[in-house]
């Protein structure tokens, strides 16, 4: 099922499965082209909506539950029933308060929960973090590593010298 809708001015069509399309008219007539979806610093699809001057970025999951899920209770965040971020199908997606949204994480002491692949930001595994500790430790140079996983020196550095990913 599709929708019309505005944002920023500007009318757009979104799908059921969490697709959003820009509308164009080329002369011969009105097509349709899907908008580029990038993942965020925290997992979750953006898309830039606008014109000119006129942009911003919007997660895709707030833009589909905006537009098929009636809230009601006016709750302010979109939740994820099955915790994939980027699963932005209707059917996926909830109003949530922000209290229950927090409440679906285990934040207990010593929890895991957000610490390492598990975190949005992250861009290793935890095998490929003891894997670059040891080739550090057998003498492979930080910059070396670098370049073996396509990252920036201070990242590798600060992965095996435990700065960061430290639960690992």
């Amino acid at each position: 099922m599709e929708k019309v809708i505005e944002l920023c001015g500007i009318e757009y069509i979104v799908d059921t499965e969490g697709k959003i399309y820009s509308t164009h008219n080329n002369g011969r007539g009105q097509y349709h082209k899907e908008l580029h979806q990038r993942l965020n610093r925290d997992g979750y699809y953006e898309v830039t909506v606008g014109i000119n001057k006129n942009r911003t970025t919007k997660r895709v999951s707030r833009i589909i539950a905006e537009a098929f899920i009636d809230n009601p209770l006016n709750l302010p965040e979109v939740d994820h029933k099955n915790d994939i971020r980027t699963d932005n199908r209707v059917e996926n997606l909830q109003w949530i308060s922000h209290e229950d949204n927090v409440a679906k994480i285990p934040f207990e002491k010593g929890s895991n929960a957000r610490k390492g692949s598990k975190n949005g930001r992250a861009i290793f595994t935890e095998q490929q973090v003891i894997e670059m500790r040891q080739l550090y430790a057998s003498g492979v140079t930080i910059q070396e590593i670098s370049k073996m996983y396509n990252s920036k020196w201070s990242t590798i550095g600060n992965i095996v010298n435990k700065k960061t990913w430290k639960h690992c």
